[in-house]
């Protein structure tokens, strides 16, 4: 029955989740597709920043498990979310649309800033590049879009002005689209930020997103199936690989061979010829 094991854990490689199990990014990877879908097509409506609120939330939770977070991070995170589904829903009790806005914008931030760390955290410590590597960096790759589109609304709210130069533009909708079309580098031009600062945040997206392809996502591809060598990982801690290398070096040691001229101490032989010049004066003792 043991051969059934691998089997099972290579088809779940994929999309088909193992709560048992971490690194599930196939899973993740559909849920953040999901919460961006959910936050165009829902609105702004209290009801739509609700539905938000808790899809993104149980998400990065989600994300938090899977990427084998520590408790002292993932039970804090998990409060966050509890408190911020609280607020969201009196607010939707309540009918207010700005705070309801402004509450789920701050908490989409923190959660879409601090989720792509930690899945960061969690693939550089994997010993082997895999398909699952690879889904992870895709999570982080939509998790910065997600990030941005948080972002422009923030900044729009907090500025008080239009974020975008076209008029009836500004919800959440316009963000994301916004956001992954820079991110891509698509440029369609349908909208075009309105300040200094917005223009500065989507060239920043944009040469990140870029950058981030062709070097990252990129080179994860090209070496799937191998394996990181343990000694580059810890190379800087003594006794690892590096040690390795310095035990080599204790060949000077075997100079101890300076030890062997203490052939100097054979020419003591001149003793010797001390003694034959005590045997001379011994030998020949004339007669009395």
């Amino acid at each position: 029955m043991s051969p059934a094991h691998p089997r099972e854990s290579s088809a779940r490689d994929g999309f088909l989740p193992d709560f048992r199990q971490r690194d599930q990014y196939g899973f993740a990877l559909l849920l953040i597709i999901t919460t961006m879908f959910v936050r165009a097509i829902a609105g702004d409506s209290p009801l739509g920043q609700f539905l938000s609120v808790v899809l993104g939330g149980g998400t990065v939770v989600f994300v938090f498990y899977t990427a084998d977070a520590k408790p002292r991070v993932l039970r804090p995170t998990a409060a966050v979310v509890i408190v911020a589904i609280a607020v969201s829903f009196l607010t939707l009790l309540g009918g207010t649309d700005k705070f309801g806005a402004a509450v789920s914008a701050v908490f989409g931030l923190l959660l879409a800033f601090v989720a792509p760390i930690t899945i960061a955290a969690r693939l550089t410590s994997m010993p082997k590049i895999s398909l699952r590597t690879v889904l992870g960096a895709l999570c982080i790759y939509l998790l910065i879009g997600l990030f941005f589109s948080y972002v422009y609304g923030v900044v729009a709210y907090v500025d008080k002005v239009p974020f975008f130069v076209q008029p009836d533009a500004g919800s959440s909708t316009d963000y994301i689209y916004f956001s992954y079309v820079t991110l891509t580098t698509t440029g369609y031009g349908d909208y075009t930020a309105a300040t200094d600062l917005g223009r500065m945040l989507a060239i920043t997206e944009a040469l990140f997103g870029q950058l981030y392809l062709v070097s990252v996502v990129a080179l994860l591809v090209g070496n799937v199936g191998r394996t990181m060598e343990p000694r580059r990982r810890r190379g800087s801690v003594p006794g690892d690989a590096g040690g390795e290398a310095a035990d080599g070096p204790d060949a000077p040691d075997g100079p101890d061979a300076p030890d062997g001229p203490d052939a100097p101490d054979g020419p003591d032989a001149p003793d010797g010829p001390d003694a034959s010049a005590g045997e001379e004066p011994t030998g020949p003792i004339p007669p009395a």
